[in-house]
């Protein structure tokens, strides 16, 4: 091989590995939302009801979810399950709570008090939920919709480089800095967590005995692999 041959050559192969640095560098940034479990106030509270959520199998950095779609199923025979929205909360990644909102067609004050649901023997409850904060009103009818996300990626990654005003500043930005880096390198998720107070009545036929619980419905949110949107990339079967 000449010299000419090898330039020509390494200029290829630097050619090629552009072409393929940059296909990769446009590959979508997403995350997987999963709903890891529930956990029930008393043991007891699990024989009465399921709680289930409707995901995506993912989620783009910049379209990351607002609102939750959930399905509660009252599985006693007997009992009426009320639900009481007012009382729940959000907890996001850092640990902070935020008043739950229940949406429903119509609704156009966050702060105005919830109306229970209630959820009959054997039946099934749907709703759409987010936080107070995360709600902006529409221009032409004013009815609140969820349009902030639960988890902002996005932010978190902006945040994490701001300029702390203080030692305490500086402590909560590292903090970030830790969380953001261990969620992009795929060592640990982000989580998050909804809890819904509730109040079972009539346990057993002609029973006046109430019984007052929560369960904390809990979140992960991992980003996925970039090479699992590479065509050839075999996907794995679903369960």
């Amino acid at each position: 091989m000449t010299s000419t041959d090898l330039i020509i050559v390494t200029v290829y192969l630097i050619c090629i590995y552009y072409v393929i640095l940059q296909a990769w560098n446009s590959l979508e940034e997403r995350t997987v939302i999963k709903h890891v479990g529930n956990v029930f106030d008393y043991e007891t509270l699990k024989d009465f009801l399921d709680v289930k959520f409707k995901l995506d199998d993912f989620y783009a950095f910049s379209k990351q979810p607002a609102k939750l779609a959930a399905t509660i199923q009252n599985k006693s025979p007997s009992a009426t399950i009320t639900v009481d929205w007012e009382k729940g909360a959000l907890r996001d990644f850092q640990g902070n709570d935020r008043r739950l909102l229940h949406l429903v067609p119509g609704l156009q004050e966050a702060a105005k008090a919830q109306t229970p649901s209630t959820i009959s023997p054997k039946r099934s409850f749907s709703a759409t939920l987010t936080a107070e904060g995360l709600v902006t009103a529409d221009d032409e009818t004013k009815e609140l919709r969820a349009t902030k996300p639960i988890v902002d990626v996005e932010k978190l990654a902006q945040d994490k480089n701001a300029k702390p005003k203080d030692k305490k500043d500086e402590e909560k930005i590292q903090k970030l800095k830790t969380t953001y880096s261990n969620f992009m390198a795929m060592r640990e998720p982000l989580t998050f967590s909804l809890r819904l107070p509730l109040q079972i009545t009539n346990i057993v036929e002609g029973s006046k005995k109430d019984m007052w619980g929560f369960v904390d419905c809990n979140f992960t949110v991992s980003r996925k692999p970039r090479i699992d949107q590479l065509p050839w990339n075999p996907k794995p079967p679903k369960k």
